[in-house]
């Protein structure tokens, strides 16, 4: 099965004791566990972690730029996301507190043309609008050179039409969209542009010098020279080493066409993120009884919870061990950042990653060790050097090194879907920014068939074991290892597929 298939339940191989620190202060549990996993590579970024409004730690890791070195500081400057979807929804929530926009406006009411009459701003606010996403109504590749903006939207709706992919209210899916045409509003409302909006009312009050509009394209453009910058770069595949994203032509047509803003494209750092923060649920830039109900997973219209529980403009912790943490992510093009808080405990958690794509994971980590909870100890992946190993030196050395590695449990780890993810790398699985495909049969049967033995009764890696086999021309041991992932889950959908038709064959 394809990697990006979810794993209901991924279990490390082996299990270290639990890092217990309750002895220590939050800052000394904080800088001991994020300085441990930057030395072993694992964090390139930098972080802030609040406690009312004490800062118990902000620092950073690693460079800004891999191939110069340079190194990143705490008043490094980085691009936040959709982290800017949160500047979006509180400006139109400013525009509903003073009454001149409902929650339960149509959107059409508002956008003459719009043709989508029964989508709501809080279905927007929501990504509960069942709209698709831009590039099905706009195809950059189909008209080289075109430059689409939110200037064109509606029009782009009404002459290429395409169905809703649900009715509004009775599904969710996050979507770019969404907050396009609540930028839209915004500044038909307003009576201002996004940015002199956005500047006046949000950063302005909350005294965010340092943050700036650049679209994805400027931040893309290698000849602009950014002082105090984070880059982000992206791995092409677990075997190579990052490249910094704006060499990827791709990524740089794909952003350079589809110029629409309301949901990425503001640069911040650290310290403004905390004053927006401050200013944000302080009541500053927004009534706490305005901004409350946002905060609250929105239900469908047959009351069920939205899958991905986003409330207008947040996304809220369904974590047992962390209930009501409302949070943002910023994942693109290889940066990954998130801003969160606890309205309950009133602590802050900022984090970005230039590299490693795992923002969200450390977010949690943080609020863990903020409480004084236990924490695994930070562990490399084997993977990670098993990969290159793989390729430079070949199945056999590679399978020595991980044996050796997988013995020293307190600083090495690995887990299923890694090894299957190396897989499809070296199977040549395209990459949707377009890196060339290099298939390495051989290679990724020796790593697939190594997740085989770590993880026997898991269908998937028996499943994914005999794709690779197929593709490299081994029809019956493909056959085979199909049929042992039927043997452990009867029902698993692909191998059933692929038994039927292997055997359907001449």
């Amino acid at each position: 099965m394809h990697p990006l298939v979810p794993i209901l339940a991924v279990v490390s191989a082996v299990t270290a004791t639990p890092l217990v620190l309750q002895a220590q202060t939050p800052a000394e549990r904080l800088t001991g566990y994020f300085d441990a996993l930057a030395r072993i590579g694992q964090f390139n970024g930098a972080i802030l972690v609040a406690d009312r409004d004490r800062v118990v730690l902000k620092r950073a890791y690693g460079p800004a730029d891999l191939a110069s070195g340079t190194p990143l500081t705490v008043g490094s400057r980085f691009p936040i996301a959709s982290i800017s979807k949160t500047f979006t929804a509180t400006a139109i929530l400013q525009l509903v507190e003073r009454k001149v926009l409902s929650l339960n406006d149509a959107v059409a009411t508002r956008l003459p043309g719009f043709p989508y009459p029964n989508i709501t701003i809080a279905h927007l606010l929501s990504h509960t609008s069942g709209l698709p996403s831009y590039n099905t109504f706009f195809d950059f590749e189909q008209h080289p050179g075109r430059v689409f903006t939110n200037a064109d939207l509606v029009a782009g709706l009404v002459d290429n039409p395409k169905p809703l992919r649900y009715p509004p209210g009775t599904n969710g899916n996050y979507d770019n969209i969404n907050y396009a045409v609540l930028a839209l509003i915004l500044e038909r409302v307003s009576g201002q542009s996004y940015v002199d909006y956005i500047q006046a009312h949000i950063l302005k009050p909350a005294g965010m010098t340092s943050t700036a509009f650049e679209s994805f394209c400027r931040q893309l453009d290698t000849t602009v020279s950014r002082r105090d910058a984070a880059y982000p770069h992206l791995r092409p595949n677990l075997y190579s080493d990052a490249v910094r994203t704006s060499s990827v032509p791709f990524i740089r047509q794909y952003w350079c066409a589809y110029q629409f803003h309301g949901f990425g494209e503001y640069v911040s750092t650290l310290d403004d993120l905390h004053r927006y923060a401050r200013a944000l649920f302080g009541g500053r830039l927004l009534a706490l009884e305005t901004l409350r109900p946002s905060l609250i997973p929105v239900r469908l219209t047959n009351g069920a919870p939205n899958p991905r529980p986003f409330g207008l403009g947040w996304e809220i912790s369904s974590d047992s061990t962390r209930p009501g943490i409302v949070h943002h992510g910023g994942y693109a093009f290889g940066l990954s950042s998130e801003l969160a808080y606890d309205p309950a405990r009133q602590q802050t958690v900022i984090v970005y990653d230039v590299v490693n794509g795992n923002a969200g994971s450390l977010m949690n980590t943080a609020f863990d060790l903020l409480a004084g909870r236990s924490v695994q100890p930070p562990r490399r992946q084997i993977v990670d050097l098993y990969a290159r190993a793989l390729v430079s030196e070949g199945p056999e050395a590679a399978r020595r090194l991980f044996d050796s590695l997988k013995a020293d449990t307190a600083s090495y780890t690995y887990v299923e879907q890694d090894l299957n993810a190396l897989g499809y790398d070296l199977m040549g699985q395209p990459s949707g920014y377009r890196f060339p495909v290099v298939h390495r049969y051989e290679e990724a049967i020796a790593a697939l068939g190594l997740n085989t033995e770590l993880f026997p009764n898991s269908a998937n890696v028996w499943d994914s074991y005999g794709e690779a086999l197929l593709k490299a021309g081994r029809r019956d041991q493909a056959l085979a290892m199909y049929r042992k992932a039927l043997a452990i889950d009867s029902t698993y959908a692909t191998a059933r597929r692929m038994v039927d038709s292997l055997t359907a064959q001449p």
